[in-house]
C-alpha cells in the first residue's frame, strides 16, 4: 500500500511543474504578440489589400486546378464545310508546367459595382487602354520560336502569348508554349491568321483556347479558370457592358478591338473563316450579330478587320459541336464604350 503524505507530496510537485509550464507558454504567447505589433508598426507592411488592374481585382497568384473532362473537339466529320479546318478545343496544366508558362500569374476577378455608381462603371469599363507587349512578345519568342503576339482581355485573367503555326492548325492542341504534352495546350492561331501589324492582319484574326472548367454555367472569375476558361463571362450582360475591349499585339504593333458579338454556335456557322472575302466577312459579322446574346451598338461593315476568340461550351448540351465566340472590331485608341442591351431574340445554335 501507498504512503498517503508521499502521494500529497508527489501530487504537490505535479501541481508546481504544471504551473511553471502555464506560465511559461503564456509568457512565449505574450511575448511573441508582442513581437508581431512591433514588426508591423515598425515595417509598416501588412497583407496587400486587393487591386484595380483593368477593370479587375488582382486576387494573387493560386496554383491552379483543372478538372480533365472527355476531349471538346469536333470530329472530322463534323468539318463538314469544304476547305474548313478541324480545329481541336482541349486547358492549361500548371502541374505540368512551370507557373511562368502562363501568360500571367496573377488571377483576375472582375468588378461589381452598384447599379446607379455608373461614373465609375463608364471609368472602369473604358480602363483596358491599347498595351504595348512587344517586351513579352520577344521574351517569349527566346523561349518558342512560334509566340509571335499576345492578347489581353479586360476583365479576364486572359493574358497570354499567342501561338502561330500556320502548318498544321491543330499541332499545339496538347502542347504547351514550351513544346510539352499537356492537354490544357496554348492559345493559338489559326493556320490562315499572319501575325503582323493592323495593315497586313487578315479580315478575321481567329484565335483558339481550351476551356475545361467553365463550359456548362458560365461563372466569372474563378481562380481555377485558365486559357480561355473566363471567356463565356461575356454571357453576362452586366460583364459585357463593363468589359468592351481587347488588345492584341504583335511585334509590328499594339492594337486594340472592341466586342460587338458575343454567342452559342454550332460548329457548321464558318465563322472561324481567317481569309474571308468582304462579301464572306459581311456574312459572318451579321450572322454572328444575330446569334450574340447582346447588341452592341457600334458600326462594322465587311471593310473592318476583326478578332474572334473561340472556346469551347457545354451550354446547349453533351454534344460537342457547339461553341462560345466573342468578336471584336479593330478601332483606334480613342474609341469609347458603346450602349450594349440585352437581345431577347437572339438565334441559338441549332444543334
Amino acid at each position: 500500500m501507498s504512503n498517503p503524505s508521499r502521494r500529497r507530496a508527489s501530487s504537490a510537485k505535479k501541481a508546481v511543474r504544471r504551473t511553471a509550464v502555464f506560465a511559461t507558454t503564456g509568457f512565449v504567447v505574450i511575448l511573441s504578440g508582442v513581437l508581431c505589433l512591433h514588426s508591423l508598426f515598425s515595417t509598416g507592411e501588412a497583407a496587400a489589400a486587393p487591386s484595380l488592374i483593368n477593370g479587375s481585382v488582382t486576387v494573387g497568384s493560386v496554383q491552379t486546378k483543372t478538372h480533365m473532362v472527355s476531349n471538346l473537339a469536333p470530329s472530322a466529320a463534323e468539318a463538314t464545310r469544304e476547305n474548313k479546318p478541324k480545329v481541336e478545343t482541349a486547358v492549361y496544366n500548371p502541374s505540368s508546367a512551370k507557373q511562368t508558362d502562363t501568360g500571367s500569374a496573377l488571377k483576375i476577378a472582375p468588378v461589381s459595382f452598384e447599379d446607379d455608381d455608373d461614373d465609375q462603371k463608364e471609368a472602369v469599363a473604358a480602363s483596358v487602354p491599347v498595351k504595348k507587349f512587344g517586351d513579352k512578345i520577344s521574351e517569349w519568342n527566346k523561349i518558342n520560336g512560334d509566340v509571335k503576339a499576345w492578347l489581353q482581355v479586360g476583365g479576364t485573367n486572359i493574358d497570354y502569348p499567342v501561338i502561330f503555326y500556320p502548318q498544321d492548325v491543330n499541332y499545339y492542341t496538347h502542347l504547351n508554349y514550351r513544346k510539352q504534352q499537356d492537354k490544357n495546350g496554348v492559345i493559338w492561331a489559326d493556320a490562315k491568321a499572319v501575325a503582323g501589324s493592323a495593315e497586313n492582319l487578315t479580315k478575321n484574326t481567329v484565335i483558339y483556347g481550351h476551356n475545361w472548367t467553365n463550359y456548362s454555367t458560365p461563372k466569372i472569375g474563378d481562380a481555377n479558370d485558365v486559357m480561355f476558361a473566363q471567356l463565356p463571362a461575356f454571357h453576362y450582360l452586366d460583364f459585357a457592358k463593363q468589359n468592351q475591349f481587347i488588345n492584341f499585339s504583335t511585334a509590328e504593333g499594339d492594337m486594340r478591338f472592341q466586342v460587338f458579338a458575343a454567342f452559342y454556335t454550332e460548329i457548321d456557322f464558318y465563322y472561324n473563316n481567317s481569309a474571308p472575302t468582304t462579301d464572306e466577312l459581311k456574312a459572318i459579322i451579321s450572322s454572328a450579330r444575330n446569334r450574340s446574346l447582346h447588341d452592341y451598338d457600334i458600326q462594322v461593315s465587311g471593310d473592318d478587320k476583326i478578332v474572334t476568340l473561340s472556346t469551347c461550351t457545354r451550354v446547349f448540351g453533351k454534344t460537342d459541336r457547339q461553341r462560345f465566340v466573342v468578336m471584336g472590331k479593330l478601332v483606334d485608341s480613342t474609341a469609347q464604350n458603346v450602349t450594349v442591351t440585352a437581345n431577347n431574340d437572339y438565334q441559338k445554335p441549332n444543334l
